[in-house]
């Protein structure tokens, strides 16, 4: 016995068949925005990178970068920004006095925009350096001059969104001031 193929039954098929479809693509649809885009960056071998006075610290600054580093930036749908960075090895000196810093990065820094105020939000957390210019907030209040500090611990920040000022930070854990350290 064969079943007969009527129009009823084509039509009932097809109605199952886009019910399914429709269902399938709205489980889809979700899946498939929450997939974040990231990008990884490898660095490797010896660098060396120049920052003149007033771009790291008020003189002269090389860091010598003698291992392989990693930097993942994951972007998600919600607007949310994540930086991954592993670098080992750093060894920050004064062109000036020789002095030297040594320190690793090895932290996660998440950034968003708040949607109520439009300042950019922050948190930090790991061994990091974090780089403040005049007029910023700083852990220990607003600065007249550049200043880096190393920083093992987490933070979090706002950020104006389009000079990227630092207006607000709060510090737990271990500040070392880096241009102090060399000076």
């Amino acid at each position: 016995m064969t079943r007969e193929r009527t129009p009823a039954r084509l039509t009932r098929t097809a109605g199952g068949a886009t019910v399914a479809l429709v269902l399938a693509l709205l489980w889809a649809a979700p899946a498939a925005a929450v997939q974040p885009g990231r990008l990884v960056n490898y660095f490797s071998g010896d660098r060396v990178e120049h920052f003149p006075a007033g771009t790291g610290c008020t003189f002269d600054v090389t860091v010598y970068l003698t291992s392989r580093a990693q930097v993942t930036i994951t972007d998600f749908s919600d607007g949310r920004e994540v930086f991954e960075v592993n670098s080992m090895h750093r060894t920050i000196t004064s062109d000036t006095t020789q002095r030297a810093f040594v320190e690793n990065l090895q932290y996660r820094d998440v950034e968003w925009i708040d949607p109520t105020s439009g300042l950019r939000l922050g948190e930090s957390s790991g061994q990091f350096i974090d780089q403040f210019f005049p007029g910023d907030m700083t852990p220990y209040g607003v600065t007249d001059h550049v200043v880096a500090y190393s920083i093992v611990g987490s933070q979090s920040y706002v950020l104006d969104p389009n000079t990227f000022a630092t207006l607000s930070l709060t510090v737990k854990g271990t500040i070392t001031d880096i241009c102090g350290a060399i000076s």
